[in-house]
């Protein structure tokens, strides 16, 4: 039998935060006595903080096999099997080595196993091993599937919220409000949400003129967050809609309040796109970032230059080529186009708070129907989760052994599971989205104004982005083409139909205007009739989106 020259190994995982293994340095401890009693020659150890569950991840396993390979060492001594394959794939190969005379001899303190020896028992240690880490594996994700479903936190929460015990019992997470944070990060979620700010410019107004540092830890000091970077982060994080990925899937939390909804986050996916296209500006323009070129279709940009009489402030083509012109408007047209179109859907103060209440009444009576649909559509998420349970069950007893077919059908699932997922979080939170756009647009349409005149250039920033959902700007014809938000003009449109029903006719009574687009009067007083809601308007409050600007 040729001389033996070991190779030391010893692996603790990466993904072991408990003492059910031993350490590395208990490890070599075991091992010491025995290469000092037996007087074993040990050509390198090697130490490794490396989970072997999946196959080519152990940089030092790897550079041992090599050795193995070419001959330089031919025997093994670690604590257990299991600390050298978790695998199937590195233990048929360690396997097949022992079988081919390149490894002569595999020690642990409980048992040596040796070429020319029955091979079986170290094919079922290695197989023990690998099944032994599938089991912990379906074990602990089992456990914190349960937790959370429970409304444990199994994840480090992001900035505004903190990860807490529960009370009760302490071994699970809870996800807790940051006094000190939270009220700040959802203020910075309604700035981004006007579309008149890029995420730097959200989290640098954050750092800068709301005092906002982060919590300090054992390993970080409270610092300010990133603005070029983190606002990007912050705002992609499904957490604060209330949903975790987890393997591909959106999961909704359970019993937790999202700090914005659904649609919000949705908005601000889109808005992101935007601003990831931005360029950024040395100087200030509140109107940069809203208009576009109507000969090339390019951002309309601005420019600043002193003159006698003080800063004359021009927007026109950001073209860098000339191709297009440069012809623009002076900062007061563009104001003078955006106050015409605020004074186009300003109305009477009293008549937008009756259009409001009517609005608010007939929400408030649509709960049934809503909830219905909420249940349809949650049991066609029931049905999605038992399917791709089936599946998964299917491939574990081996019915399903094609793994192409099987990553398509999961991969089908899984789309209109997460498609169910947010149909059920939008079906919930209907009514309150509706609410929130009628508060938001009568409180615009009565305030926004008066604010736009005598606002700082953040201010009119916010109230022009919100004016308009397009904004064409012609520098030769020096005119401003801007679609104002639909929102904004049926709202309009419905007080001005309560208007013409409230106004006296002839004999002194009230009109009502007959046909389905006109509102019906229920029985009572001018000031207590009711009057339906028009169904384009209600659709418009359900489907869109007005930021809430906090006007007054």
């Amino acid at each position: 039998m040729p001389s033996l020259n070991f190779g030391e190994y010893c692996r603790k995982s990466d993904d072991d935060k408990t003492v059910t293994e031993k350490s590395i340095g208990d490890q070599l401890a075991e091992l010491a006595p025995i290469i000092g009693r037996e007087r074993l020659s040990v050509y390198k150890t090697w130490e490794e903080s490396k989970s072997a569950k999946i196959p080519g991840r152990r940089p030092c396993y790897a550079e041992m096999i090599g050795l193995i390979e070419r001959g330089s060492i031919n025997a093994i001594i670690c604590w257990h099997i299991n600390r050298l394959v978790r695998n199937m794939e590195e233990g048929g190969k360690l396997v097949q080595l022992f079988i081919e005379g390149k490894i002569q001899e595999i020690r642990t303190p409980s048992a040596t196993y040796r070429t020319g020896d029955n091979i079986l028992p170290l094919v079922i240690e290695a197989a023990s091993a690998t099944q032994f880490s599938l089991d912990h594996t379906r074990n602990v994700n089992r456990g914190m599937r349960s937790k959370f479903a429970r409304g444990g936190c199994n994840y480090k929460v992001p900035q505004g919220y903190l990860n807490g015990r529960d009370q009760i019992n302490p071994d699970v997470g809870v996800i807790l409000r940051d006094p000190k944070r939270y009220d700040l990060i959802r203020k910075a979620w309604d700035m981004l949400l006007t579309g008149a700010y890029t995420p730097p410019q959200v989290i640098r107004t954050l750092n800068d003129v709301w005092g906002y540092r982060t919590r300090q830890t054992k390993k970080l000091p409270s610092r300010p967050l990133d603005a070029e970077t983190y606002g990007y982060h912050l705002f992609a994080n499904p957490f604060y809609a209330g949903y975790v990925r987890e393997k591909g899937r959106i999961v909704a939390i359970p019993d937790f309040e999202p700090m914005v909804t659904a649609d919000e986050f949705a908005r601000a996916q889109v808005l992101l796109g935007k601003a990831s296209r931005q360029s950024p500006h040395r100087h200030s323009y509140p109107y940069t970032g809203l208009m576009v070129c109507g000969y090339c279709g390019r951002q309309i940009t601005g420019e600043k230059k002193a003159v006698s009489t003080g800063v004359w402030e021009n927007y026109h083509c950001s073209d860098p080529d000339n191709a297009c012109t440069k012809k623009g408007m002076a900062r007061t047209a563009v104001e003078e186009t955006v106050l015409a179109s605020l004074d186009s859907v300003s109305i009477d103060p009293e008549l937008c708070r009756i259009a409001l209440d009517n609005i608010v009444e007939d929400l408030s009576s649509q709960t049934g129907p809503i909830r219905t649909l909420y249940e349809q559509q949650n049991a066609a998420l029931v049905q999605a989760e038992e399917r791709l349970d089936n599946l998964a069950e299917g491939w574990i007893a081996g019915i399903m052994r094609d793994p192409v077919s099987y990553k398509a059908k999961e991969d089908k699932l899984v789309a209109e599971r997460n498609r169910l997922v947010i149909a059920v979080e939008r079906c919930r939170t209907d009514l309150e989205r509706m609410r929130a756009n009628a508060m938001a647009v009568s409180n615009y349409i009565m305030f926004a104004r008066d604010n736009f005149m005598v606002g700082s250039d953040e201010r009119k920033r916010e109230i022009a982005h919100a004016l308009g959902t397009r904004y064409v700007f012609y520098g030769r014809e020096k005119r401003i083409e801007l679609e104002v938000h639909p929102l904004l003009l049926e709202l309009v449109k419905f007080a001005n139909l309560i208007k013409s029903s409230l106004e006296p006719t002839k004999n002194g009574s009230t009109k009502e205007n007959p046909g389905d687009s006109s509102p019906g009067l229920s029985s009572g007083g001018p000031g207590t009739r009711k009057l339906s809601i028009p169904k384009q308007l209600m659709e418009l409050l359900r489907t869109g989106y007005f930021p809430h600007l906090g006007l007054s």
